[in-house]
């Protein structure tokens, strides 16, 4: 196989992952299990490289393993009190803190590792690149980090899948944080609010919504809003709620295609 052919499957590899990643997170699934998608994926592309996604805390002071299946327990709990984002912490407490990628060659001589180096060492992590994840705002998302066995620095294959991790990492972050604090709003509002199908058939009401009308959310799942409005307004007002689910199904799939679109690519499985 020739250069070019062999660059042009790997680049296939690469499209074909972002697009279950795109899936996956169109889909709601939970945070964890999207960024260990992603670090499996990651991992499948260079021999020998483990990686792992870190998160920042709230207050912007610590980092948390969050996906890290190939990394060693002995490190992960060895490492946390220099998981600070701040400076000389190591890879990722360095690069949150400057915001910028820190590549450490090897472990055991860097300035950097002075104080937890033999942390590494012991666990096989010679060489450990790290990236931060930032948002829009140049707030750090977490980091994420390669990890391999020798001494090396990385080539223009590991920047590459490095752009394509971090993008993909802000993306699931960013998606679930929204999704929380629409949650948040929706079951806190003390207006009552519901959310229905094309169909108009019920598929979530916040507790306000449901005291008005004497039931529990449960009890008016799947219900027809035809079920529970009645009188002569009734038809009005359905057409009015099937209006404004239509309006709210089309900016959700508007907002998933804009976030999709800072990767390159149009969600799959999302409602048009």
């Amino acid at each position: 196989m020739t250069r070019l052919a062999t660059e042009n499957t790997r680049r296939a590899a690469l499209l074909e992952s972002q697009r279950r990643l795109l899936d996956r997170i169109a889909s709601g699934a939970p945070l964890h299990e999207t960024l260990e998608m992603l670090v499996e994926l990651i991992e499948q592309q260079a021999s020998g490289m483990r990686a792992a996604v870190l998160l920042a805390d709230s207050g912007q002071q610590q980092l948390r393993f969050v996906a890290a299946p190939s990394i060693p327990e002995d490190y992960k709990v060895g490492i946390e009190p220099y998981l600070r984002i701040a400076p000389d912490m190591g890879s990722c407490g360095t690069a949150a803190f400057l915001r910028q990628p820190v590549y450490t060659r090897d472990t055991a001589t860097d300035p950097l590792w002075e104080n937890c180096g033999q942390i590494a060492v012991r666990n096989g992590l010679r060489a450990i690149w790290s990236t931060p994840i930032l948002s829009d705002g140049n707030i750090v998302l977490g980091t994420f980090a390669m990890y391999y066995g020798e001494p090396r620095l990385p080539v223009e294959e590991h920047i590459q899948l490095i752009d394509m991790a971090t993008q993909m990492a802000r993306v699931a972050i960013e998606a679930k944080g929204d999704d929380e604090m629409l949650r948040m709003v929706f079951e806190g509002a003390s207006t009552g609010m519901l959310i229905t199908d094309l169909a108009g058939k019920i598929v979530r009401t916040n507790q306000a919504f449901a005291k008005m009308l004497g039931y529990t959310p449960a009890e008016l799942h799947g219900k027809s809003i035809v079920d529970i409005v009645q009188g002569e307004d009734s038809e009005a007002v359905t057409r009015e709620l099937l209006s404004l689910s239509r309006q709210e199904i089309g900016a959700i799939d508007t907002i998933a295609a804009r976030t999709a679109g800072s990767c390159g690519a149009r969600p799959h499985g999302v409602a048009a």
